[in-house]
């Protein structure tokens, strides 16, 4: 018996496909969606060792291995002690996309759809579609979304939890966002896979601005030129190995081009806040 179940990220559809029933969490619950385009994972056990004899490595990130095998790549998952937990192999529009699974060493890891998206390069389908993954705390208010983003530890949840407290914002993420342009504007949605904190939101909000964020002894903000926006975006985005060179940096440099990206240098006060607001006020952005 084949047990299916259908999710949506930033639009689009990724269909798992398994032998048997996989678990969803509270969180992910908020992205199943009907039938909509995109791609189909089935979710095997696995019955050969990979790579398979004859496959070149191709690249890695942090949490796979890529090799090329023929017309197909497999993305390994990173080994530990016992071996690799799965191995996901597909073709280059994943109009073919297995994960098989090693039950063999590890019987019960993969019981979850989250743990079984969590193992296949979901960026990489999201990215063949347009969606980019961001390192990132977002927040809704006045009809757009303000986006933080910075290298861990530097005061993304704490500047989005500021704006809830201060300004009556809504926190809709809290570690990943998705971008995507449609209809000529860019939207941002919620990404429950692979982040650390289970805020999740599904619904498609209107990007109003993105914020990197640095520490300071004083709050101050300024609007970022389009190459060094880009510089400052592309080190929070997850480097994709199969991906064309400069699609990700090209992205970005669209979104400078009808999008503000500023520089808040910050202390966690309520002052940031009002020095953040003030010039979204004076640009427009809300």
């Amino acid at each position: 018996m084949e047990h299916s179940l259908q999710f949506s990220f930033a639009g689009v559809g990724v269909r798992l496909v398994s032998s048997r029933p996989l678990s969803v969490s509270p969180g992910l619950l908020r992205f199943l969606a009907p039938p909509c385009a995109g791609v189909t994972i089935s979710v095997r056990p696995l019955q050969e060792g990979f790579p398979p004899a004859g496959a070149s490595p191709c690249g890695d990130d942090m949490h796979f291995c890529y090799y090329r095998w023929g017309d197909r790549f497999c993305a390994v998952a990173k080994p530990g002690r016992d071996g690799s937990v799965s191995t996901a192999v597909f073709t280059d529009d994943f109009s073919e996309a297995t994960l098989y699974t090693n039950d063999v060493c590890f019987p019960n890891a993969v019981t979850t759809a989250d743990k079984a998206l969590a193992l296949f390069p979901l960026r990489q389908i999201l990215l063949r579609y347009g969606a980019v993954t961001l390192h990132s705390s977002r927040i809704y208010t006045q009809g757009r979304a303000i986006v933080f983003s910075a290298p861990s530890q530097t005061g993304k949840t704490t500047q989005a939890g500021l704006w809830q407290r201060y300004a009556g914002a809504e926190i809709v993420s809290n570690d990943r966002s998705l971008l995507r342009q449609e209809d000529g504007a860019l939207y941002t949605y919620g990404f429950p896979i692979d982040g650390s904190s289970p805020v999740y939101h599904n619904g498609r909000i209107p990007l109003g601005a993105v914020v990197m964020l640095a520490q300071g002894a004083e709050n101050q903000v300024e609007r970022l030129r389009p190459m060094e926006a880009v510089r400052c975006l592309m080190g929070q985005t997850a480097m994709l190995p199969l991906s064309p060179p400069g699609q990700l940096a090209q992205f970005w440099l669209t979104l400078t081009e009808g999008y503000p990206v500023y520089r808040l240098t910050c202390r966690p006060d309520a002052q940031a806040v009002a020095c953040l607001k003030d010039r979204l006020n004076r640009d427009g952005v809300i």
